[in-house]
């Protein structure tokens, strides 16, 4: 039988009160140092905590005292799962449906490490699977959701969800999934609506916070369009991706050499230019400028996370400073005018891209790119007002070097996963 302590840490763990929960499991470590599945759930409570270091020695010693113990395996799964290190949790995860494949939340797992891996097709088999243990599992019924949702499947994805409210109606990620594809239809009403609900259900569900934010963003009819181009790009495999961002980046090269060769059709030729570029900054900021907007709605505000608000700031005011820059150079013809309304526009490529990088590595990367190039710009200025122009002139190259370069670079990092220490 198991001591009180154990039993209180699992009501607690129950209730995500985790650190209360991590006492209890310690103190039941007291009585029964050696008991593998007390170290298994603390492992699984430290990583939850962030307290990735802790996490993965529990496990460990989860595993040392009962290698038999399918559980042991999953918490070290999980831990490594959570800290992005997904060949060793599926390496776990696969040892612990050797010990025992009728657990249903080894699948769930599995599912969801394909799935950061976006390998789509891997992820929905593993949901399947855990499906056919537990028909009702709202975790592999969620993760099929999205699994099918990636892969264009919408209708099945909708159906999936729709039946998994049926057997757990309050469910956030359900409703949160929901959200997802109504916005991949185009509907951002219902989308709104089931984003909304999914917060009722659980305040700070990041899916659905971040899907409710997108939803009135959407509002803005270019916005949607957008949006949808980019959750279609989603579910497409990355080498498909690449090949449409390159094949619209050659158009446009080919517009321009039409353009010198054959000057009538400028008008046809100006279009596509304008059109891709366009497309180009929109995609790397227009989320970000319509987050600055949202500072100013009543309740539009409350959607912007606190970790956006940089960001969306630095975005409404390179915009103003590029709207103010051109058209002072436009009316006052002084070419350095117009030179610092376009080094804004150009900032906003990686400004704009900051958060979607993951935390560490990615994002520091991106914000030291970005400071470079305002060193840069601050350099022109200073070579300007103090009158050497040419000097001036020289740092305009690299700062388009660096600006071209970025607009690769802001794609890459955005792709990377950061393992956690």
């Amino acid at each position: 039988m198991r001591n009180p302590h154990f039993q209180r840490g699992l009501q607690l763990l129950k209730s995500r009160r985790l650190k209360a929960a991590e006492e209890a499991f310690r103190a039941a470590l007291l009585d029964n140092p050696h008991d593998s599945d007390t170290h298994g759930l603390l492992a699984l409570i430290l990583a939850d905590l962030e307290r990735w270091g802790e996490a993965t020695d529990a496990a460990e010693v989860a595993i040392s005292e009962d290698p038999e113990n399918p559980d042991a395996h999953y918490a070290r799964g999980y831990v490594m799962y959570q800290r992005n290190r997904f060949a060793d949790a599926l390496e776990s995860i696969n040892e612990a449906i050797a010990l025992d494949n009728e657990d249903e939340r080894y699948f769930w797992i599995k599912a969801a490490i394909f799935a950061d891996q976006k390998k789509w097709a891997e992820a929905e088999a593993a949901a399947r699977e855990g499906l056919e243990i537990d028909p009702e599992d709202e975790d592999c019924a969620n993760l099929l959701t999205l699994a099918l949702r990636k892969q264009g499947q919408s209708d099945e994805a909708e159906a999936v969800a729709k039946r998994t409210l049926e057997f757990a109606p309050e469910d956030a990620t359900t409703h949160a999934e929901l959200g997802w594809g109504a916005l991949h239809r185009g509907d951002h009403q219902t989308a709104r609506t089931h984003f909304v609900e999914a917060l009722r259900l659980k305040p700070n569900h990041r899916q659905a916070q971040s899907g409710l934010l997108e939803s009135i963003k959407a509002k803005n009819l270019f916005y949607r369009q957008l949006l949808r181009f980019q959750l279609w790009l989603g579910t497409l495999g990355r080498g498909a991706r690449w090949g449409i961002i390159i094949g619209l980046w050659a158009l446009y090269r080919l517009s321009v050499g039409v353009l010198k060769t054959h000057p009538e059709l400028s008008g046809v030729m100006y279009f596509i230019m304008a059109l891709y570029l366009g497309f180009a900054f929109s995609s790397w900021s227009l989320g970000a400028l319509l987050d600055f907007f949202l500072l100013f709605h009543p309740t539009g505000k409350f959607a912007v996370t606190r970790e956006k608000k940089p960001t969306a700031i630095a975005i409404g005011g390179l915009y103003a400073g590029t709207i103010l820059g051109i058209g002072a150079g436009i009316f006052t013809g002084i070419i350095p005018f117009t030179v610092l309304g376009f080094a804004c526009l150009c900032l906003t490529i990686p400004t704009g891209s900051i958060n979607q990088c993951d935390k560490g590595w990615p994002r520091y990367t991106l914000q030291a790119f970005t400071a470079v190039q305002l060193l840069i710009i601050t350099g022109y200025i200073i070579a300007d007002m103090t009158g050497h122009y040419e000097t001036a002139w020289k740092l305009v190259v690299p700062f388009a070097i660096l600006t071209f370069m970025g607009s690769i670079l802001t794609n890459w990092l955005a792709s990377v996963t950061v393992e956690r220490r």
